[in-house]
This record gives C-alpha cells, structure tokens and sequence, in this order.
C-alpha cells in the first residue's frame, strides 16, 4: 500500500459582483493519502482502508490536474520498545499500555 502526496490545480470560482479588471486564480491543492489506484485518466486516493478491503473518504482527481505525485516514505512508531507485541510504551509514561483488542 502506497501513502502519496498529489499536487495539484483546481478550478476556483467566486460569486457576487467583481470590479471588472478583478482576475481569478485557479486552486493549488495537496493531497496526502492512500493511493487506491492509479488509472490512466486519474488517480483515487483514499483517507482510510479497513481490514476487509474497503475504502473510505476517497478523491478522484483528474491526471490533467496533478502537477506532481511522489510517494511518501513512512517511519514506523518507536512505541514498541521492549513491551512485547501486544502492549505499547506511550511517550508519556514509563509503564507498557495494554492494546486494545
């Protein structure tokens, strides 16, 4: 699974009345998720992905749009110091939490 950040342009409108010489400039937008897939016309990004496969609070974004997309490397928590796998050391304290199952 691969975390991703997209760069990106969007389209940007405003409403009431303008000055005439008023210019409008277009949206430049990051997005930092879970890559779902990579199509040739865009690119579905996901916030979320549960254990049974499904996908939450997804993003279509149109490849015309995309200014750059690079994967982002993920370091993993250092928590896990000597409490053994289902126990976490919390920053905070000196004692191992138990995971909640």
């Amino acid at each position: 699974m691969k975390i991703v950040m997209v760069e990106w342009e969007d389209a940007r409108s405003d409403g009431g009345w303008q000055y005439k010489n008023d210019d409008l400039d277009i949206s430049k937008c990051v997005t930092i998720g879970l890559l779902q897939y990579d199509k040739p016309n865009r690119v579905i990004i996901a916030q979320s992905k549960s254990d049974s496969g499904n996908w939450a609070d997804r993003i279509a974004i149109p490849k015309c749009c995309i200014k750059r997309m690079r994967k982002l490397k993920v370091e993993t928590a250092t928590w896990m110091d000597n409490c053994g796998d289902a126990s976490l050391r919390h920053p905070k304290y000196s004692r191992c939490l138990p995971l909640a199952h």
